[in-house]
This record gives structure tokens, sequence and C-alpha cells, in this order.
């Protein structure tokens, strides 16, 4: 209406103009894709660049990424470069919309986000007109089923998966101390060196019944110097070895693997029995023998084995005169150890052997009239531990804190994906076993800080009672102290009475060295053999009471 224009409100609707200047994006899922494809893609966007007349700025991708999601390197360099480039891009070309994005709704908002900043995603084989609604509900409706095809792609591969693993084929990485080869089209995993290695710890463990800290010292003499009690405690663990198949796909169920068993089921069922009943599994011996409490503590010194124990009685026959019936009448039962290693004919009563180990208590028991200068030296052993490792604690945590720190870094590379999945899975593992060697050696050094004094008391109160205590203890309470004395091996040989031990608790062998009454003996004047000198314990102190 004449005169009213000036009271009008908005502009009319101008289609706008795209400009011509653009860069090219090419990508490939997997570096196992032919590189053809790069080719391919690279060659038919420069051509639809030069058909436009576009001026092609930069190119980039030409390497595998994954579109599953939207942090990948080149992807987000392109993105970066496309928002903040002076000479300005206008369009973004790809050879189609899924070697943009597979992520949906997350690629709808990347393109609705650049539209806003005048650049537009343009394919080579799937044209949309990007300025009208329709257009971007084409381009959206590519991106959707994008998406729902990466989803069937992975539902599949997932059924695909499960149904390998129930046919007893193992689908990821071979495990630690297996060889992957393919034969005729058929994988076979095949134990290599370093598993003829762990197949003795699993016998160590299951025969000899060596603590998981022992069994990893022998591994590391015969070359596998990665190796720790926490990954060791896995390995065990882990049904693959004897022959079996557990995987989180199966939804809980165990199937037979065609792979070479490491070990037997029986070898593993017993080793996986033996942890279960170790103190720090939370359990203890369902079977006690209290007429027996050196059974599996003791060892054979001929061919170290552990001594069994059994029982023997007497008996003698009376007959009734009336009926003429046999009338038995049983003696006292005798108990024995024996070692039952074919040839070794260790068979001693347990008697005399209990008098042999309190002769060894009875020596290492402390002088009720040196318990002051124990104190005095325990106090002095302390203060210098804990200087010396406030100093490590130091020195530890901040190794600690790299750690870490490389860990973030590695796994944030993974997730960005500039680093490729082959390393992180090479390096990973290493710095996971870093962190815990670090971490057990923190909680160490903490118990030696913490406060000392009820420790010494006790330590003091079982060292000057050590006969007493055990023979006035029940089974549990003789395991205990067995254990506490002599964390390492304890050996017995029937030719002599003297025991021998390659490591004595630290806390007593501070004691023999300020006991008087032990200088200028020599050395067949005692009962035990240490291999390690008591002198050259200085690391640390066993906790006082176990459990």
């Amino acid at each position: 209406m004449k005169g009213f224009e000036q009271f009008g409100k908005g502009a009319a609707t101008v289609v706008p103009e795209c400009g011509y200047n653009c860069v090219i994006y090419t990508r490939i899922s997997s570096k196992d894709q032919s590189k053809y494809s790069l080719e391919l893609q690279l060659a038919e966007c420069t051509n639809h660049a030069e058909r436009q007349g576009y001026q092609v700025l930069k190119f980039f991708g030409g390497t595998y990424e994954s579109a599953k999601q939207d942090e990948r390197k080149e992807f987000n360099r392109m993105l970066k470069y496309a928002r903040s480039s002076k000479v300005g891009v206008h369009r973004i070309v790809v050879y189609n919309f899924d070697r943009f994005s597979r992520t949906g709704a997350n690629a709808m908002y990347i393109a609705s986000e650049l539209k806003k900043s005048n650049i537009i995603i343009e394919s080579v084989t799937q044209p949309t007109d990007s300025f009208s609604p329709t257009g971007d509900l084409q381009r959206n409706i590519f991106f959707s089923f994008s998406q729902y095809e990466n989803q069937i792609r992975t539902q599949r591969m997932v059924a695909g998966r499960k149904a390998s693993l129930e046919a007893g084929n193992w689908t990821c990485h071979a495990p630690y101390g297996y060889d992957s080869y393919w034969v005729n089209g058929e994988r076979k995993l095949v134990v290599n060196e370093v598993g003829k290695k762990l197949r003795k710890a699993f016998h160590w463990k299951a025969k000899n019944g060596l603590q998981t800290t022992e069994i990893v010292k022998r591994l590391k003499d015969l070359g596998l110097t990665k190796m720790y009690p926490q990954k060791l405690s896995k390995i065990f663990k882990n049904p693959f070895y004897a022959g079996m198949i557990v995987h989180a796909s199966l939804e809980g169920k165990v199937v037979k693997g065609k792979q070479e068993k490491l070990v037997s089921k029986e070898v593993f069922l017993k080793v996986n029995g033996i942890l279960q009943d170790s103190p720090k599994a939370g359990k203890v011996h369902g079977k006690e023998f209290p007429h027996a409490p050196l059974k599996r503590f003791l060892r054979c010194s001929c061919c170290g084995e552990y001594l069994t124990s059994y029982s023997r009685t007497k008996k003698s026959k009376k007959l009734k005169t009336e009926d003429r019936t046999a009338v038995y009448t049983y003696a006292k039962p005798y108990h024995y150890y024996k070692c039952r290693t074919k040839g070794c004919k260790l068979n001693a009563s347990t008697e005399p052997v209990h008098e042999a180990f309190i002769s060894v208590l009875q020596h290492l028991e402390l002088n009720r009239a040196l318990i002051d200068v124990a104190k005095a030296k325990m106090e002095e052993t302390f203060a210098r531990l804990n200087a010396d490792n406030r100093e490590r604690l130091s020195e530890v945590e901040a190794e600690l804190t790299e750690v870490n720190v490389k860990i973030k870094k590695a796994r944030k590379a993974l997730f960005m994906q500039t680093m490729d999945k082959e390393i992180y899975d090479e390096f990973m593992p290493e710095l996971e076993a870093e962190k815990i060697k670090l971490e057990a050696e923190i909680s160490k050094a903490e118990f030696t800080i913490s406060n000392p004094q009820k420790y010494i008391a006790k330590s003091l109160e079982i060292a000057s009672n050590l006969p007493e205590l055990w023979i006035s203890g029940d089974y549990s309470r003789r395991q205990r102290l067995q254990k506490l004395v002599f964390p390492d091996d304890l050996y017995f040989s029937r030719d002599s009475t003297i025991f021998r031990t390659p490591r004595l608790n630290s806390i007593f062998a501070l004691f023999t060295t300020i006991d008087p009454e032990n200088e200028g003996k020599k050395r067949e004047d005692f009962p035990i053999e240490i291999e390690k000198s008591p002198s050259a314990e200085r690391e640390g102190f066993e906790p006082s009471v176990p459990g």
C-alpha cells in the first residue's frame, strides 16, 4: 500500500550463492581395504571439481579412518582448515556422503554448522540441492542410511563372531604364549616357546604348590622379563590355556576350543583350586591335619616336594570263649610324614620331626633379657626405613603420575584415532604393568611409614614366645605362625635334624644378630641353615600377624 512501505519488516528472500573454492576429502575404513578405493575417490572428486570449475585448495584424508565416530585426525584437520582458512572454503567435496561420516545425527549437526559458515558438503555420486529444504532432507537421509548400514554391518559381525566362537574358533588376538597361523584358510593357534615356559609355571603351581611370586622369579630366570604376579594370576585363571573358550559374546557359556592345549583340564583345575585356597583369595583349606601341622609346609631336601602325612594304627585280636567271635582292640594311632616321590623314601614319625622343629623355634626365640635391646634396634631400623621410604615414596609417586599421564594420553590418542590400535595394544599392557608395580611399591612404602609402635610390641611378644605359641596353638594358629617365621620354603632332611630355608622373616633374622650367645658358634651348632645371611635382611619387615 502506498505510504506504508516504510513500516515493512524483514528482507526479501535471496538464494545464497556459494563460491568455488573447495577441499577434497577421501578415506577408507580400514588399512585392509584396497588402496585402489582411495585412488578412485580422489580421481572422481578431482574430475568433478574440474567439471564444475572449482578451485581445489587442499586435499585431506588419503588414509584409513573409521567413520563410526567423528574424532578422526584427518577429518578434524579438514574441518579446522575449512572453518579458519583466510582464502575461504565454500565446498567440501566427497565421493559419497558415507565417506564424510556414518554417525547419523552427529553428521547432520556438523553439516548444519558448516552451512551456517556458507560451507556445503557436496557428494560426487549423490547430488543434492544444498540450498533448499528438500536438498537438506536428501542429504540427511543419506547420512541416516549410512548410519543404519553401519549398525546392520556391526550386528552381523557380532552374530558372526558369536557363531564362530560357539564353533570353537578364537576370533581375537592370539593370547600370550601362542602364535597364530593360517593353513588352507583355517586359523591355527599353537603354543610357542613362551607358552612352553608358561606350561612349566602351571606345573610348578599344580605339582609343587609354589607361590606365584616364586614362579615369577623362575620365569624371569627363563627369560620372561616382563612377567609380574598379577599377569601370571590372570594367565592361571584363563581357561583358554586348558583348551576352552570364554568370551563376552558367548553370554556366560564356556565352549571347547580348537586351539592347542597348553595344559590339561586336570592341571588347570588343580591350579585354580590352589589359587582359591590361597590366603589372598580369603579361603582356607577345608581339611585340617591337627596331628601333622607341617604337612604341605615342609619340603623334602632331596627332591623339593612337599611332605604329606599318613596314620597307622596297630590292633590286637582277642577271642571270646562263648561264640568264638574275634574282637579287636586298637592301640594309639601313629602319625608319619612322607615324601611321595618315587625312590625318595623319606618317611619319618611326626614326634621327632616336631621336636626338631621346636628346637628351631627355641633357637630363634628372643631372649627376654634382650627385649629392650631388640626394641631399640627395631625402632632404629624403622626410623631408617621411614627416612628412606619417604624419599623413595616421593620418587615413586612422581613416576606413577608420569605413567598415568602416558596412559591417559594413549587412551585419548586411541579415541581421537591418532594412534594405531595395534600400537596401543602392544604398549598399553606395559604401561598398565608399570602402574601396578608402582602402586604396589607405594602400598609397601606406606605400610613402613605408618606408626610402628604397636607393630613392634606385637613382634616382640611373638618372638619371645615362639615355641610356646606353636605348642599351645590349634592347627590354624600353627599354620599361620609357621608361615610367618618362614615366609619361603622350609626343607627337611631324613639324614639330619637340621632344617634349611632360603630366607627367614626379617624380624627374627634381626633378632639373631643381637643375641651374644650366637657369637662364636659353628655352623653345625645351629638347627637351621639360612641360605641368605640374616645380616642381609635389610629390605623391610614382614607383617607380624598374618591374615
